[in-house]
């Protein structure tokens, strides 16, 4: 839509300037078992395996892995958030399988040094289940199957753009009456009747639908009042 003209000039300036990219990439895993984490001595399945298994031991941890993405390399020691879906569904994977997704931080959009088609996959999913097994001994032998979605292959296979799962960074400049640009933080567009109801407009991203409750709001008002149809979209910048 904002390649058609026709918009404002302020406005193809603002959303040229407005920033989407994302550090995060999925690991995707085939396990043999589930891990016994080392500080687990219940059942199991257990409690790690029914919410979130998280490699975030200190904030110096997810400092450093930060570190490592600023200079366009993966993280050495990444975070990782772990949950396992065949504890629920066992039907996802052969009897007595099961499988892990992973999301994990940080692997760049584009790396400084080689690339991710070039080995990095490979050297990034041995970097997770390095850090899975330093808490559960037994995972690294469990793993049969392995898939990488680097930050490209997210943003190619289901068209979130720079990867950023908030539909835009959610940083101070692009926050509150800025989100997406300044003047349509009421989810309005420049096209009459469109209105914006994703994670790219205020307040964000998050599990909370709030976006698409105030546009729906802010929708409906100017719809009574005008007497108009109006088209609500999630927002893409």
């Amino acid at each position: 839509m904002r390649r058609s003209g026709g918009w404002p000039a302020e406005v193809v300036r603002d959303i040229n300037r407005f920033q989407s990219r994302s550090g995060s990439v999925k690991v995707n895993l085939g396990l043999s078992e589930l891990p016994k984490p080392k500080a687990w001595d219940g059942s199991m399945p257990g409690d790690p395996h029914t919410g979130i298994m998280s490699i975030s031991p200190s904030v110096e941890y997810l400092e450093r892995a930060w570190d490592d993405a600023k200079y366009g390399r993966m993280s050495e020691h990444p975070y990782v958030e772990c949950v396992f879906p065949t504890v629920f569904e066992p039907d996802l994977a052969p009897e007595g399988k099961h499988i892990a997704l992973c999301f994990t931080q940080f692997g760049p959009f584009e790396l400084a040094e080689g690339s991710w088609d070039d080995g990095g996959r490979d050297e990034y999913a041995r970097r997770v289940i390095s850090a899975l097994n330093d808490a559960s001994p037994n995972f690294e032998a469990a793993v049969e199957h392995v898939e990488v979605l680097t930050p490209k292959d997210i943003e190619d296979r289901f068209g979130l753009l720079g990867c950023n799962i908030f539909q835009g960074d959610m940083n101070p400049e692009q926050m509150f009456s800025f989100r997406p640009i300044p003047g349509y933080a009421d989810y309005r567009t420049p096209v009459a009747g469109l209105y914006m109801c994703g994670s790219g407009t205020h307040p964000g991203g998050g599990v909370m639908a709030v976006p698409g409750y105030n546009a729906s709001r802010s929708s409906s008002a100017t719809s009574a009042a005008t007497n108009s149809p109006v088209v609500t979209a999630p927002s893409r910048s």
